[in-house]
């Protein structure tokens, strides 16, 4: 199992979901435009689906990953997602917006 790859996914999902939160912000879709902007709140929570699924995709074509494996695999990019939209929705919410 290759270390790495969960980083690089929880990266790629924690960025993901900042720019989620900059574009509703910057088209108004979380304050003016709520009837459109709800339906972007319900889909933004297959995203951290979509990533974790991917990642447990990709370590299981390079070696077989048993179950304990996968939920190490979905803490680990859980976890450094956490890390990156986490600091920024304290900045967004006291700063920006």
């Amino acid at each position: 199992m290759n270390q790495f790859e969960s980083v690089k996914y929880g990266v790629f999902m924690g960025v993901g979901l900042c720019l989620y939160t900059i574009l509703m912000w910057l088209t108004k879709l979380d304050s003016t435009y709520l009837n459109v902007g709800q339906y972007f709140d319900m889909a933004i929570i297959l995203w951290p689906l979509l990533v974790i699924s991917l990642a447990i995709y990709k370590q299981n074509k390079l070696a077989a990953v048993t179950l304990w494996q996968r939920f190490y695999i979905a803490i680990v990019v859980g976890a450094v997602s956490f890390i990156i939209y986490n600091p920024f929705l304290y900045f967004y919410h006291h700063v920006i917006h």
